[in-house]
């Protein structure tokens, strides 16, 4: 079960995903075309679908992020995407990818912990989160695509400091329609807290 990810600004939260299977078929093929489509360097798309679901386009995670992309449904709409179509999915996170790429200025760090737990947690914090997950999502995605992170067109900087611009105009409109989960992640470290002392 993967352990879990705050994303503050979209206004969601995961706390692991079920899915049938491992790696959907094409999956991979859609992945290297995705990211010629939006100028995404292959090796750093292929990086983070592989760590948001081993490319199994039936994953869904328990607040609702779907497919190999893990699109939760208000971020896809945003992107005008269907989350539960692969090809879509797969566009809608290179796309989101893209976009953060360009916002963070091709701090790949940035745009990934962006990615993980959004444009408002990165801004917040001036730049990774101190959210352990955040830290180990970007570096396992960092170690996982090397040099493979760049390519002569999108020259990309890993500075986990660089000035971080304002969100992208689409996030905001669905944190205050999106719900709050704060009551389920306190409960869950209460929880974990009575676990740990009985221990």
């Amino acid at each position: 079960m993967r352990s879990l990810l705050l994303r503050p600004n979209l206004g969601y939260r995961r706390f692991g995903f079920s899915g049938l299977g491992g790696p959907t078929p094409g999956a991979s093929s859609l992945i290297q075309q995705a990211a010629a489509t939006y100028n995404v360097p292959p090796a750093l798309l292929m990086a983070v679908a592989n760590q948001e679901s081993g490319l199994n386009q039936n994953a869904i995670s328990s607040a609702g992020a779907i497919g190999v992309m893990q699109l939760m449904p208000s971020t896809a709409a945003g992107l005008g995407v269907n989350p539960n179509d692969l090809t879509q999915n797969i566009n809608g996170g290179a796309q989101l990818l893209s976009q953060l790429l360009t916002q963070y200025n091709g701090n790949v760090s940035l745009a990934l912990a962006a990615y993980n737990a959004g444009p408002g947690a990165v801004a917040q914090y001036g730049g990774i989160p101190p959210y352990t997950e955040t830290q180990n999502y970007v570096a396992a995605i960092l170690a996982a695509c090397g040099a493979g992170c760049s390519t002569p067109s999108t020259p990309v900087s890993t500075d986990t400091m660089a000035a971080t611009p304002a969100p992208l105009d689409f996030y905001s409109s669905f944190s205050d329609s999106s719900p709050d989960y704060t009551p389920y992640v306190l409960a869950g470290v209460a929880a974990l807290a009575l676990v740990v002392l009985m221990q």
